[in-house]
């Protein structure tokens, strides 16, 4: 069965436009009208079960005794909640430096065992026969739902 060519022209998020644009569709067959449904509830499933970590997860913030911390780090640009709440539980109590050069450099080492971490697993992936665009979504893939962990 072929993949029928279904394109939305508008922005790729998933708010109520593309939603009622999505339940208008309709495919060639009904097998493939019951499979795009069952795609569309998994999208809407894994959203909302992102929304529902994420309140958990401001619910956590909210009683940690770090949650200063966190606000501040968000008070920078680019810096989201996630980003704050993994960058604090990475270093952990940072009144334990003395000075900010010293933070920098366990931030350098922090990003370096990650980097050679990620750079082993492509080249292993690679190795393998694995196309490199495979593995470079594979890696961007980890970065966006692991994090970077050592």
């Amino acid at each position: 069965m072929r993949r029928p060519d279904i394109r939305d022209v508008g922005r790729a998020n998933w708010g109520p436009a593309p939603l009622r644009w999505l339940s208008a569709v309709v495919c060639p067959t009904p097998a493939q009208h019951i499979v795009f449904q069952a795609s569309v509830r998994a999208v809407q499933e894994h959203t909302a079960r992102l929304q529902r970590l994420a309140q958990a997860r401001h619910a956590h913030v909210q009683a940690w005794r770090l949650s200063p911390v966190i606000e501040a780090l968000q008070a920078l640009r680019g810096v989201p909640c996630t980003v704050a709440v993994t960058l604090v539980a990475e270093m952990g109590d940072l009144t334990r430096f003395d000075s900010p050069r010293e933070l920098t450099k366990v931030i350098q080492d922090i990003s370096w065992k990650a980097q050679v971490r990620l750079c082993k697993r492509y080249r292993r992936l690679v190795a393998r026969g694995k196309h490199a665009n495979v593995v470079t979504v594979a890696i961007a893939r980890e970065l966006i739902t692991n994090g970077v962990s050592l």
